[in-house]
Parts: structure tokens; C-alpha cells; sequence
């Protein structure tokens, strides 16, 4: 199955050794992201550390082995879905990630509510993900 993953589900995997961490540690699941996530994940690298106690070799080190379950998809192959994702979602910096989707025709891994304001791409919360597994 084939799942794009939202920033935030990724730095909650980041800063807490939860459900999500071991979700996203699960070979059943094809996890997929945009391609700016590493780079927003950065952006927050302090802000991460200090909530998750840990050190920036730390956190470099967990990024490098979650980004081994998680999928870099370039914004070329589903950029020419980005204008119909813009007019799905509230919030246009989440945009890309229903771009993807719509691309793949999976759905998206998210805990953000905005994304459930649209009906075109199926939303999974983290809660859904842990039924899924079950």
C-alpha cells in the first residue's frame, strides 16, 4: 500500500519513539513524500532536538534511517497536479502533498485537520494507521 506522509508525522516520529516511528518502520507500508520535506524538517532541526532531548548527531542520524522507509517523490512528476491540490486545501503549503497523492492515487498520512476539508484524496490519521496494522 502506498502512503504519501506528511512533515509533521515525521518530526513527531522524530522527537518521540511512538506509534509513528514504528509505523513508518513497518516494510508493509510504501511511504512517500514530497520533495521539500527534508528541507522543512531542517528548518526545525533546534526546535526538534530540544523537544525530542536529543543531540544534532542524533537527530541527523534518526533522519538518515527514517528516510530509509520514506520515499522522495520529485516535484516533476506530480507537479502538473499541483494547481487542482491548491484548490482543495485551505492551507497551500500542504498543497504538494495532495499533488502527490492525487499523482499516485493513495492516500495521505496526516494528523492536520485542514486536509480533511477536502474529499477528492482519502485522509489517514495516525489512529487510522495504527487500526490499519492491526
Amino acid at each position: 500500500m502506498k502512503i504519501v506522509i506528511d512533515t509533521n508525522v515525521i518530526i513527531s516520529a522524530i522527537i518521540r519513539d511512538g506509534f509513528s516511528r514504528r509505523i513508518i518502520f513497518d516494510k508493509d507500508i510504501e511511504l512517500l513524500t514530497v520533495s521539500f520535506t527534508i528541507s522543512e524538517i531542517n528548518k526545525h532541526k533546534e526546535e526538534i532536538c530540544k523537544k525530542a532531548d536529543i543531540s544534532e548527531k542524533e537527530f541527523r542520524d534518526l533522519l538518515f534511517i527514517i528516510f530509509k522507509y520514506i520515499s522522495i517523490v520529485p516535484i516533476d512528476i506530480y507537479s502538473a497536479y499541483l494547481r487542482e491540490a491548491e484548490k482543495l486545501i485551505s492551507d497551500i503549503d500542504d498543497a504538494p502533498f495532495l499533488a502527490c497523492a492525487l499523482y499516485l492515487d493513495c492516500p495521505v498520512w496526516s494528523d492536520d485537520r485542514h486536509f480533511k476539508m477536502q474529499n477528492k484524496i482519502k485522509i489517514l490519521t495516525t489512529q487510522d494507521m495504527i487500526n490499519i496494522g492491526k
